[in-house]
């Protein structure tokens, strides 16, 4: 869901509490107090971010005087360093503020980028190969908190460039890949990680740096691609970020005559700026600039490069080069009219209200001492792993057998991380056997080197590339129809010691090319090697289980004492056997009445697997209905328009292009409550769907929303994956045609009668009391009363609760059955619920799942509070509903707390893949 400003903001660190003053209010009696105490240059100043490369040293210090203290900015970027030294510069400019100070980084693989000292993380296109978001979202998490440890607030990451150009000279390993959507995928879990944290992610270099051939840092690169490929390929992350509601945007040095044909650098140009990214995509985020002092930054029409960046809708500006003087130009700007007074202040107040959320609840020291922790090296561990990319494994060598013996002979350099790793794995020193050569480096020598191994050994020959794959390319000769090959994208000894695990079979290898390199593969290539169960066994459960227990119990109380959720269901079950169970809390934030195992939770979008997609399946192994079928098939008012030639496989895997969500509040306002209109206070036949507490819809209402869907909302040509609430409800119509049943009445006859589920369903006030049901949202602009019983959901609440998006109310025992029955294959109690082999299908790819939290997982989120996920290989299933939007869905508690993903960490440590 795209997020406003402040309800994303609230992702970050909870600040000192203030009675009595709602959220909103406590950020705008901060603000208007701090803006007032600022004079006029000083306001315009805080929109800078000069660049220091200084020293910890009586410069250094003189420099941050200068800037802090003296022109008022409002943040610094710092050059190279170490860990000590960042961490005293922040305490210095923390120190000689009353405003806070925004400490940034640019530090796209960790703080290793910029601080020797610091650990360092896999390079992005190395973590391009991997499909484990969870580990990449913990990943941003942990960059959060060495970050916050240094006194650091602003990140400029993720890399959301598509790098589909491989002579690209300054993009290239710091992106994710070639492919729009992995970028996305990982760009999104990044950030998510970092923000809620309470760091700003900021995403760069929009609108796509990745198809270029120059540097910005030395000329202005121009992006040759036209306006349909643009919003395919470069603009498809940022879009995806901002529906996410990132908080932060860089726009690059870049030239893109598709968008402007002026020849003006999209940092300076208000039609991409201004145009494109506010206006078009929607980002009510912070604008950066990419650093000012860079060659690329040059206004064609001459004026300074800050007072144009602001005029083209800009709102920080990095690293201009003369930042005193540049603040002058801004202010002559204001003065003559060149720059409106009422934008200016606009920024100044939104970056005010950032600092608000990011730092006013850091300390005034910070310390770089001992950086690295226990989670530093798991997370460092699960990113190295999913790293590793077996390009081809055709005679299957991987995995090496525990006895086979093999001979290593690095190239290009020592390699002994990987070398110590396989020798305390495998005989090593056995010519007999496989030839392992890591590889270092590209040069000339190395590629000899290899040419000649190759000759000596033939087949046998095992590369195990440590460098970006790019590189790879002179070795295409070399390396022709190996049957092993592996590669890893980038060098470093966690990475080293990873590749040789893999090697041995101690995990799964995974890993697919993240780019297109001629001759050697492209993107997408690799096989996976299913790793081998190794000795020494693993815990009994009984002391995995109690283990988790603990930890499940800690954080469902912890969310409960700081008001994360009023109450929750926690259920886990294994091969049918539960072996967690927690009912905890109060309904609703007035704790009267106590959650009970029958409670029922507005799933919100866990319908869209527990109802719609359950019910696809069941007209699938009906023959009713086929992922090839076309919606046109079954819903006339589709043939002829945009919609119709979507398949059932598009609407159910969010490949349409429609936008992802339509916001309806205007058909639920006070004008239509008048005669004839589309809601009534009272029921009658004319009104007979419920929407909430004394509001009637009427009976038409769900197909005027569809209606609009089809004819009314425009999607992109892009079939590329978009998550959309709108392609449920058009499936679930498509379903209600092809079954000649409403979905509620469909899933009821052939799902939850047979499976004899008497708690979960639709429209649960026509059976259940109020006082059964947690109640959602306050909602005091359409529905205007607490939301307890009918939909929390917007689309499905005006289509009288039953709709495809979502609309059901489960409890954890109910919702559990549905999961149990998926990683089953469709059996429940030993009854064939759904044909075996749509089942497997459906699981197995994914089809309608969100895979987010790992590829081991099947399931979906809730909006309101809920989830349910299933591993179908250890027949695991986690059910976990809450309603964390009561009394608001403004909730940093729930945020901070990381609930669902942290139960999935506790069952996964219970319960690892082998």
């Amino acid at each position: 869901m795209n997020l406003n400003r402040l309800t994303r903001i609230a992702f970050y660190t909870l600040i000192l509490f203030i009675p009595f003053l709602s959220q909103a209010a406590r950020v705008d009696q901060w603000v208007d107090s701090v803006y007032a105490s600022l004079s006029p240059r000083e306001r315009v100043a805080q929109l800078f971010f000069p660049h220091l490369v200084i020293d910890d040293d009586a410069n250094g210090r003189a420099a941050i005087r200068k800037y802090v203290s003296g022109e008022k900015v409002g943040g610094l970027l710092f050059g190279k360093g170490t860990t000590s030294s960042y961490a005293s510069l922040a305490s210095q400019a923390a120190s000689q503020t009353d405003v806070p100070i925004m400490i940034s980084a640019d530090a796209e693989w960790g703080l290793a980028m910029r601080l020797k000292d610091a650990p360092h993380f896999p390079h992005n296109i190395a973590i391009g190969a991997g499909r484990n978001l969870k580990a990449v979202e913990d990943y941003g998490r942990e960059m959060a908190r060495e970050f916050r440890r240094l006194g650091i607030t602003v990140d400029f990451a993720p890399v959301a460039d598509v790098n589909s150009n491989p002579l690209n000279p300054v993009i290239g390993y710091r992106a994710f890949g070639e492919d729009p959507e992995r970028v996305a995928e990982l760009c999104r879990a990044f950030a998510r990680g970092l923000e809620e944290e309470g760091v700003m992610a900021v995403a760069k270099h929009f609108p796509g740096h990745g198809d270029t051939s120059a540097d910005s840092h030395k000329t202005i690169p121009k992006v040759e691609r036209n306006a349909e490929q643009l919003g395919r390929n470069d603009l498809f992350p940022f879009k995806a970020l901002i529906n996410d509601g990132i908080g932060g945007i860089m726009v690059g040095h870049l030239n893109v005559p598709a968008i402007d044909p002026s020849g003006a650098p999209a940092s300076l140009s208000k039609r991409i700026i201004s145009g494109l990214l506010i206006n078009d995509l929607g980002f009510d985020g912070l604008v950066f600039t990419d650093a000012l002092e860079m060659k690329g930054a040059k206004s064609p029409d001459g004026i300074n490069n800050c007072v144009a960046a602001l005029r083209a809708g800009a709102e920080v500006l990095l690293g201009s080069l003369n930042p005193s003087a540049d603040i002058d130009a801004v202010m002559k700007a204001l003065a003559n009219g060149t720059l409106s007074a009422e934008a200016i202040e606009a920024s100044v107040r939104k970056l005010l209200a950032n600092k608000f959320y990011l730092c006013t609840d850091l300390p005034k020291r910070f310390s770089g001492n001992s950086l690295s922790t226990e989670n530093t090296r798991n997370v460092m561990r699960e990113l190295s792993r999913m790293s590793v990319i077996a390009l081809s494994n055709d005679a299957d060598v991987l995995p090496l057998g525990r006895t086979a013996g093999v001979a290593i002979i690095p190239v290009g350099g020592t390699a002994s991380a990987f070398t110590a790793t396989l020798r305390g794995l495998r005989p090593v020193d056995d010519n007999s056997g496989q030839v392992i050569v890591p590889i270092l480096s590209s040069s000339k020598e190395a590629v000899a080197k290899v040419s000649q191994l190759r000759k000596q050994y033939g087949d046998r020959l095992v590369p195990v590339f440590f460098m970006n794959p790019y590189k790879i390319q002179p070795f295409a000769d070399a390396i022709f129809r190996l049957p092993t090959i592996v590669i890893v994208g980038d060098n470093t000894p966690e990475l080293q010691s990873a590749a040789a695990e893999g090697l041995c079979g101690l995990y799964s290898i995974t890993g697919r090319m993240p780019v297109t390199v001629r001759d050697i593969g492209v993107c997408g290539d690799g096989v996976d090697v299913e790793g081998l169960v190794h000795a020494g066994g693993l815990p009994d459960d009984a002391d995995r289980i109690a283990e988790m227990k603990v930890e499940i119990d800690s954080l469902v109380d912890r969310g409960l004492e700081t008001g994360a959720y009023p109450g929750c269901q926690v259920l886990i079950t294994r091969d049918g056997r539960v072996i967690y169970e927690r009912n905890a809390g109060f309904t609703d934030n007035k704790h009267k009445t106590a959650v009970n195992e029958n409670t029922l939770y507005d799933l919100a979008s866990v319908s869209k697997i527990a109802g719609t997609l359950a019910g696809l399946m069941a007209a699938d192994g009906k023959g009713v209905m086929k992922l090839s079928d076309t919606l046109d098939k079954f819903l006339e008012e589709s043939r002829g328009t945009s919609k119709g030639d979507l398949t059932i496989r598009q609407l159910a895997t969010h490949h349409t292009g429609m936008p992802p969500y339509l916001n309806v509040s205007g058909w639920l306002s006070d004008d239509s409550f008048q005669p004839g209109g589309l809601y009534s206070r009272q029921k009658s036949d004319h009104y007979p769907l419920r929407v909430a507490r004394n509001i009637w819809a009427v009976e038409n209402a769900p197909d005027s929303l569809v209606s609009y869907i089809i004819n009314g909302v425009n999607q992109s040509n892009s079939r590329v994956y978009r998550y959309s609430c709108l392609n449920y409800v058009m499936l679930a119509e498509a379903l209600k045609s092809a079954t000649r049943l409403p979905i509620n009445r469909w899933l009821a006859r052939e799902i939850y009668g047979p499976m004899k589920l008497d708690r979960i369903g639709y429209q649960p006030l026509d059976i259940f009391d109020e006082s059964e049901i947690a109640a959602t949202e306050y909602d005091g602009e359409l529905r205007r009363q607490t939301v307890c019983g009918t939909v929390h959901d917007e689309m499905a609440a005006i289509s009288g609760g039953i709709q495809g998006n979502a609309g059901l109310f489960a409890n954890a025992r109910s919702l559990t059955a549905i999961g149990e029955m998926f990683a089953n294959h469709g059996n429940y109690n030993g009854q064939q619920i759904i044909n075996r082999a749509v089942v497997n299908n459906y699981v197995r790819s994914g089809i309608g799942f969100d895979t987010s939290m790992g590829r081991r997982w099947r399931g979906h989120t809730g909006f309101t509070g809920t989830g349910m996920w299933l591993d179908p290989e250890q027949k695991i299933v986690v059910t976990i509903l809450t309603n964390r939007v009561n009394p608001s869905r403004n909730n940093k508690a729930w945020n901070r707390l990381g609930f669902r993903s942290n139960i999935i960490k506790a069952v996964e440590k219970a319960f690892p893949v082998n």
